[in-house]
């Protein structure tokens, strides 16, 4: 299964060029995470968009992919999404991509 990602992983960074590893989640680093999951995200940049790679750790985001309920969850839920995506340089949207399943 290592072998595996690290291939893929691999192949992912010849076809797309000059891509910035950044682990997204809560964990320190990826050892940290159950099941890291490697996605490349399209973020805009002065009016262009980009692609880099990413390494996921869904289970620090498994709260922001269920819908909220009520109307303070939505709020939260809401304000997490802004912050996470201030974080990492993204749009909402693009964020949101970005750690759903």
């Amino acid at each position: 299964m290592v072998k595996l990602i690290v291939s893929t992983v691999a192949v992912l960074m010849l076809s797309t060029p000059l891509l910035a590893m950044e682990c997204v989640g809560r964990s320190k680093a990826i050892k940290d995470c159950p099941n890291p999951i490697f996605k490349v995200g399209k973020y805009t940049e002065n009016g262009q968009q980009r692609k880099r790679m990413f390494c996921v750790c869904q289970a620090d985001f498994a709260a922001l992919n269920r819908m909220p309920n009520s109307d303070s969850e939505k709020l939260q839920h809401k304000m997490e999404i802004e912050i996470w995506s201030k974080r990492f340089a993204l749009t909402p949207d693009e964020f949101k991509a970005l750690i759903s399943r």
